[in-house]
């Protein structure tokens, strides 16, 4: 016999749901969230999951921005150091520029000098950020704040730019029909520097830009003059002035002409000539500071003093007879007195001769004295340049008998060293200058065969040939950076047509071993390195602001994303905290009417037991 019925199960069912749907609304206030594993809610599960990684993510990288941005203070307090330095090795480059200071003033500035390199790289080396270095130039964050720190060694800040060795195609040039010898120097003391190229009696100026272009020619006459003048302060105003000798007229003369300082020159002022000139030279011959004047004509040379005003007295004779070449001669001091000393060809009845005469400082030469003889028949002709580097002209000397280019270095003690430069033949002109930046002299050849030969130096007067330049016509050359960029360039005419600028190419290279102030000139060129140096910290200094900037904007972003992030997620998966209470309570509610009508219902069961038994 049964007793009760299926409602006293189906009130229990209701029971233990209702205790249950309590235990899960408990769970949620207690943790404060909805969906608390996947049987709560798969799909807001998984998304939950997501956006979870991504707030730790985050989270991660918001701590890295600011282990970055400690590495960037630490970077930029020793950048600052760096820079004052930088600064104070500049005051000093400045303060050697003087003319005023002894050799023990200059030893003891470039003792502080040397020493704050040091200071200079030690601060490279040992700054650091949680043991990594940050300016050898290999510091670099990684993840999404992917920059780097440039070096600041000492070798990467003070660079200088040199050439290679080689040079561009050429770039043309109106030469307003200037023909002949090319000379460059700055003519109107504006820093770069300028053209002339002359003609007999007909003179251009072409103004530098400093960019490798120039201005339109500016031309100007002096009848019958030499188509390659002399250019020297002759007055001692600091402006270049020009000398000539005037030709093909009656009578000959000799003629100056003081410059403005703009590239322009006064009034020619002549005087005369008991010969007709072919070339012309200056120097300082009788050693008293001012440049003086020596012109050649055939079998024949003269000597003028200036007396330090650009005025010249009358002519002295030096040489009045047979064998004189006027186109072969030049100064050069060959006995290091400080006194430029005459260096001729002669033809020596057929067989030339190399010869120097020793000035006497009164203005005058002394007996001529052997350096080199050549076979009979033979024609020669000779250029100064200085190829080793010690500040003293060597002697190069076209020998057509053996269809080459030799060079007689100067030992400066009146003794030449000769060498034969292989890979060169007859030049109309050649040309020195440290085209590689080894700091070595090298040589440019304006060969006849109509190209440039670039000839490295190798020290010592040895040279090797590295390449040519085809296409080149055979005419003087003329060196130098015309477009400033630490390389030399060069040009050369081409009969009054146009002229044509070769640029070098460069490359960065470190200037540590320029950094002296021991003279005058040093210093002044320190004083560039260190002005490019500044300029490159000055830089590296705004990248590293630029990335501190960086960094609080990526901050920003993402510390925005992060809380856009954490919205979404409380969104989907947090708790209605009300909801979830007054569901309690209803469910409270609930189990307790399910409780007494449970409990009813067994008592009516007992009841009707009792009354069987």
């Amino acid at each position: 016999m049964k007793i009760g019925g299926s409602h006293n199960s189906i009130s229990q069912a209701r029971l233990s749901k209702t205790t249950s749907a309590i235990a899960k609304a408990l769970e949620r206030l207690s943790s404060g969230s909805r969906v608390n594993r996947p049987a709560d809610d798969i799909a807001a599960y998984s998304i939950s999951v997501g956006l979870d990684s991504q707030i730790r993510g985050l989270s991660v990288e918001l701590r890295s921005i600011n282990d970055n941005r400690g590495a960037l203070v630490a970077a930029d307090s020793a950048l600052a150091s760096q820079i004052e330095i930088v600064q104070r090795m500049r005051d000093i480059a400045i303060q050697a520029a003087a003319s005023t200071l002894s050799s023990s003033d200059r030893s003891n500035l470039q003792d502080e000098l040397q020493k704050l390199v040091s200071q200079y790289q030690r601060i490279a080396d040992t700054t650091t950020y949680n043991g990594a270095k940050l300016l050898d130039g290999k510091f670099k964050a990684g993840a999404d704040f992917d920059f780097e720190l440039k070096s600041s060694n000492a070798n990467d800040s003070f660079q200088k730019t040199v050439g290679t060795g080689s040079f561009a195609g050429r770039k043309t040039f109106n030469a307003a029909g200037a023909s002949g010898g090319v000379q460059s120097a700055d003519f109107n003391g504006d820093g770069k520097l300028d053209l002339f190229i002359g003609s007999n009696g007909s003179y251009s100026f072409f103004e530098g830009n400093g960019d490798g272009n120039f201005q339109a020619a500016k031309t100007f006459s002096i009848t019958d003059g030499l188509a390659d003048p002399v250019f020297a302060d002759f007055n001692g105003d600091g402006k270049i002035d020009l000398a000539t000798a005037i030709f093909g007229s009656s009578p000959t003369a000799m003629g100056v002409a003081i410059g403005n300082g703009d590239g322009s020159f006064q009034a020619v002022k002549t005087q005369g000539l008991s010969f007709d000139p072919y070339s012309i030279r200056s120097g300082d011959i009788n050693g008293d500071g001012s440049k003086d004047i020596i012109i050649g004509g055939i079998n024949a040379a003269e000597v003028y003093l200036n007396d330090g005003a650009g005025n010249f007295g009358a002519g002295t004779v030096f040489y009045n007879g047979l064998e004189w070449y006027p186109w072969s001669f030049d100064l050069l001091d060959v006995n290091g007195d400080g006194k430029d000393d005459l260096i001729n060809l002669q033809s020596d009845l057929g067989a030339p001769e190399l010869n120097y005469h020793l000035s006497n400082g009164l203005g005058s030469f002394g007996t001529e004295n052997l350096i080199a003889s050549f076979p009979s028949g033979s024609n020669a002709w000779l250029f100064l340049r200085d190829t080793d580097g010690d500040g003293r002209k060597d002697i190069l000397i076209n020998d057509d008998n053996t269809n080459s280019l030799r060079l007689m270095r100067n030992l400066g003690t009146g003794v030449f060293s000769a060498v034969t430069l292989s890979g060169v033949s007859l030049v109309a002109d050649v040309q020195s200058g440290d085209v590689n930046g080894d700091g070595t002299l090298d040589l440019l050849t304006a060969d006849f065969s109509n190209q440039v030969s670039i000839l490295l130096g190798r020290g010592g007067g040895n040279f090797v040939l590295s390449g040519t330049i085809a296409g080149v016509v055979a005419s003087q050359l003329a060196v130098g950076d015309f477009n400033r960029d630490g390389a030399l360039d060069f040009v050369n005419t081409q009969s009054g047509v146009d002229f044509g600028l070769y640029k070098g190419n460069s490359k960065s290279v470190s200037a540590v071993s320029d950094i002296s102030v021991t003279s005058e000139s040093k210093a002044q060129n320190l004083l560039a390195i260190l002005d490019k140096t500044l300029s490159a910290l000055e830089s590296r200094g705004s990248e590293v602001s630029a990335l501190h900037s960086r960094l609080n904007f990526s901050e920003s972003s993402k510390l925005l994303l992060r809380d856009v992030y954490q919205d979404a997620k409380s969104r989907l998966v947090d708790a209605d905290l009300a909801l979830e209470t007054s569901e309690v309570v209803r469910l409270q509610i609930l189990q307790q009417s399910q409780i007494a009508v449970s409990a009813q219902s067994n008592l009516n069961a007992q009841l009707v037991l009792r009354l069987i038994l």
